[in-house]
């Protein structure tokens, strides 16, 4: 494989803050495809060289170092990028360290997600896997009628978690559910957003 070719292909996913398997899930392939050809030498075709640059936001032309100096972003990308601002960890409770180092999801564009966390270790587990990556959309309205997803709740003490949801007896209180650990129950919610988009890790 060209050292050209996989050079730009790394700076773009650099760029536009793509893990291997994330692009190849947002490009439609095989989630090992983009592994296969950084790690393995493997010469993807013209069909995959297509369904890379989508998600890249770049022209064929360009990935492949024939013509084009610069990358063109496409005009109506199907991505978006949004920043990564924490951390679910023990007990599935969500930190927020001051020292944060900034970083980047990619969101496919239709969700209304803004910001997204890592998984830390196995307290989300059988549903989100320690490496994950969540994007969780705008706070939205809880009523009797509010689906039933996993939600970004934030807490009116100041904690903030990743549970279900179910409505508490007491009007306007909530019972966050965990696979793992006791339900807290009679919460009173300052906000829950919906989480819209998984990123699995990279193995």
């Amino acid at each position: 494989m060209d050292d050209r070719f996989l050079k730009r292909l790394e700076q773009r996913m650099l760029e536009r803050g793509f893990s291997m398997r994330a692009l190849s899930e947002a490009a439609g392939l095989g989630p090992t495809t983009v592994r296969d050809i950084l790690k393995r030498g493997r010469s993807p075709s013209l069909d995959t060289l297509r369904a890379l640059a989508k998600p890249l936001e770049v022209t064929v032309s360009w990935l492949t170092d024939d013509g084009d100096s610069e990358p063109i972003d496409a005009p109506l990308s199907p991505f978006r990028r949004v920043p990564v601002v924490g951390y679910v960890g023990g007990g599935g409770e969500v930190r927020y360290p001051k020292d944060w180092p900034n970083k980047d999801a990619i969101l496919v564009a239709g969700l209304t997600g803004g910001e997204a966390l890592e998984v830390r270790g196995d307290s989300l587990e059988p549903v989100f896997l320690d490496g994950d990556t969540l994007i969780y959309g705008r706070p939205t309205d809880l009523d009797q009628n509010f689906p039933s997803v996993p939600y970004v709740v934030r807490l009116k003490d100041g904690r903030t978690f990743v549970r279900d949801l179910a409505p508490s007896k007491e009007i306007g209180r909530f019972t966050l559910i965990s696979y793992k650990f006791p339900p807290i129950l009679d919460a009173e919610v300052e906000w829950a957003a919906p989480v819209e988009n998984r990123l699995l890790r990279d193995y």
